[in-house]
C-alpha cells in the first residue's frame, strides 16, 4: 500500500497571525522498546533489500545495504500483536516472523498506536491513515503536521492552524489547545507543547496544561525519548519527565534531530555537536555557518567557505558538489540552498539538485515552514510548495527570519516590517539604516544617529549600544 506522494503545488498550509518557533517532524512519534524473544530477528531482510536488526539497546535498527550504516527506526504495536517499525526510507515495515519483514505503507514521516491497538501513520501529504490491520489504510482525519500518544494510548495532533486535538471514539477529534507550534511525547509518554509564546507545557492527561519552561525556541526528542528544548539565549536543557530541566552543557543557535534519533546543535564558535545521549557533546564538523535537516532527517552542513557537505557518521561528511550562500528547510522538510549565482536549488529527496528559482538574494523560512526568497529586483517572494513563487512585498532591501520563525523585511524607505503570517506587513521600526541577526539570530537594527537595538521576544526594542 502506497500513500499519494504530497502534491508539490498544493500542499496543505494556513497562515494563521500566531507567531513563534517553526514546526519540525522528527522525533516526535511513540516509541516502543521491542523485545528480542517475541517481536524481532536478531537480523532479517525485507524483498526490497532493507536490512533489520536487534541491537545492544534491544531497539530495531534499519540500513538499505550491508554497506551501509544502521539507523534507528520508530516501532509501534498493534492490537493484535503485529509489529510495525517506520524505516529510514519512510516504508512502514511489519514484522512477519523469523526473519520476514513486508512493507505495507510508504511515503511516511511518523507512525504511532494508540491505547486501543490501532496503528496510525502521518504522511508527507500531512494526512493522518488509520491502518485496518490488514493491507488497508484508511484517512482519518484533517491536514496536521504532527501526531503524538501519551502514556494512556490516547492520540493527538497538532493542525496547520496550530490547534492540538485530541481523537476520540468514532474517529473524532476534540479541540484542547490552540497557538501550539509544537508537540512532543516523552519515553515516559507526557504529552508536550511549546506554544506561540515560546512556553513549553505538560498535558495532564485531562483538561489542563502546567508550564514547565518558557523563553524556548524549539523542542526535539532524541532516539531514547529525552526532551530537549532549545532556549532563546542558545543554551540546551533537557527535561527529566517532571518539572525540573537540566542545563545540557552547550551555547546552541540551532538544534535538531538526526533519523537516528541523535541530538545535534550548531554551536556559536561554528562546531556542529553530537550530543552522546548523556550529559557531554562532541564535535563532529568546524567552520559550519548553517545547519539543516531534510525530511528523511539527513543532515546537513554549510561551510564558512559556501560548501555544502551531509553527514555520514562520526567525524565523516560528503560534499554533495553544490556550493551556497544559504541553507534551509521549508515545513515539509524539503531542503533549498541559495548559491553565488543567486539561483534556488531544491533538493529532490536524493542526491539531485535542480534550479527552483533565479535572481535571488536571500532565502528563509518562516514559523509556518513557508520559504520567502528576496529577489534582485528587491521584491519578496513567496514559494507555494510546488513550483511557482508568489509576489507578496515589494521595494525591500533586506529579509531577515528570527530563532522564533518570523519574517522581516528592511524596505526601501528605511523601516523594519513585521509579517504576521499571512498577508499582511506590520511597521515596528522608523528610520533604520541597516538590519541584521545577532549571533543567537536575535533581530537588530541600526537607526540613524540612535545608535543599535535590539528586538526582544516581547516586542519591545532595546538599546545595545
Amino acid at each position: 500500500m502506497k500513500f499519494p506522494r504530497p502534491s508539490r503545488g498544493t500542499g496543505p498550509r494556513s497562515r494563521p497571525g500566531r507567531l513563534a518557533c517553526r514546526p519540525r517532524l522528527e522525533g516526535m512519534e511513540a516509541r516502543v522498546v521491542m523485545s528480542a524473544s517475541t517481536v524481532a530477528p536478531s537480523s532479517g531482510t525485507a524483498p526490497n533489500g532493507m536490512i533489520f536488526g536487534l541491537q545492544a539497546d534491544n531497539r530495531i535498527y534499519s540500513k538499505p545495504n550491508a554497506g551501509a550504516a544502521y539507523a534507528l527506526d520508530e516501532g509501534a504495536t498493534d492490537g493484535n500483536g503485529a509489529q510495525y517499525v517506520l524505516a529510514q526510507d519512510h516504508q512502514v515495515y511489519q514484522y512477519m516472523g523469523g526473519t520476514s519483514w513486508a512493507v505495507v505503507g510508504d511515503n511516511v514521516a511518523q507512525i504511532s498506536s494508540d491505547g486501543n491497538g490501532v496503528l496510525y501513520a502521518l504522511s508527507f501529504d500531512h494526512q493522518v491513515y488509520q491502518h485496518d490491520g490488514g493491507t488497508t489504510w484508511h484517512v482519518d482525519t484533517f491536514a496536521v503536521n504532527q501526531i503524538a500518544t501519551d502514556s494512556g494510548g490516547t492520540l493527538y495532533a497538532l493542525s496547520f492552524d496550530h490547534q492540538v486535538y485530541q481523537h476520540g471514539a468514532g474517529n473524532t477529534w476534540t479541540p484542547i489547545a490552540f497557538g501550539v507550534e509544537q508537540i512532543a511525547s516523552d519515553r515516559g509518554g507526557s504529552l508536550y507543547a511549546l506554544n506561540s509564546g515560546h512556553q513549553v507545557y505538560q498535558h495532564d492527561g485531562g483538561s489542563a496544561w502546567h508550564v514547565v519552561g518558557s523563553y524556548t525556541t524549539q523542542i526535539s526528542v532524541d532516539g531514547k525519548g529525552y526532551l530537549y528544548g532549545l532556549t532563546v539565549d542558545g543554551h540546551v536543557y533537557e527535561h527529566d519527565s517532571g518539572s525540573n530541566w537540566h542545563v545540557d552543557g552547550q551555547f546552541i543557535t540551532q538544534m535538531g534531530t538526526d533519523n537516528s534519533g541523535v541530538v545535534y546543535g550548531l554551536g556559536l564558535d561554528h562546531q556542529v555537536y553530537q550530543h552522546d545521549g548523556g550529559t557531554t557533546w562532541h564535535t563532529v564538523g568546524g567552520g559550519v555557518v548553517q545547519i539543516a535537516f531534510d525530511r528523511r532527517g539527513t543532515l546537513y552542513g554549510l561551510n564558512s567557505n559556501g560548501q555544502v557537505y551531509q553527514h555520514d557518521t562520526g567525524q565523516t561528511w560528503e560534499s554533495i558538489g553544490l556550493n551556497a550562500v544559504q541553507i534551509a528547510e521549508d515545513g515539509r522538510g524539503y531542503l533549498y540552498a541559495l548559491n553565488s549565482d543567486h539561483k534556488v536549488y531544491e533538493n529532490d529527496g536524493g542526491n539531485a539538485w535542480h534550479a527552483d528559482l533565479v535572481n535571488a538574494n536571500q532565502i528563509g523560512v518562516d514559523v509556518n515552514g513557508g520559504l520567502y526568497a528576496l529577489g534582485a529586483d528587491n521584491q519578496v517572494f513567496e514559494h507555494d510548495g510546488g513550483v511557482y513563487w508568489h509576489t507578496m512585498g515589494n521595494n525591500v532591501n533586506q529579509v531577515a527570519v528570527d530563532q522564533f520563525g518570523v519574517l522581516y523585511a528592511l524596505s526601501g524607505d528605511h523601516r523594519i516590517y513585521q509579517h504576521d503570517g499571512g498577508s499582511i506587513w506590520h511597521p515596528i521600526g522608523g528610520d533604520i539604516v541597516s538590519m541584521a541577526l545577532s549571533p543567537i539570530r536575535m533581530l537588530t537594527a541600526v537607526q540613524t544617529n540612535a545608535g543599535q537595538w535590539t528586538y526582544n521576544p516581547a516586542g519591545n526594542w532595546i538599546r545595545t549600544a
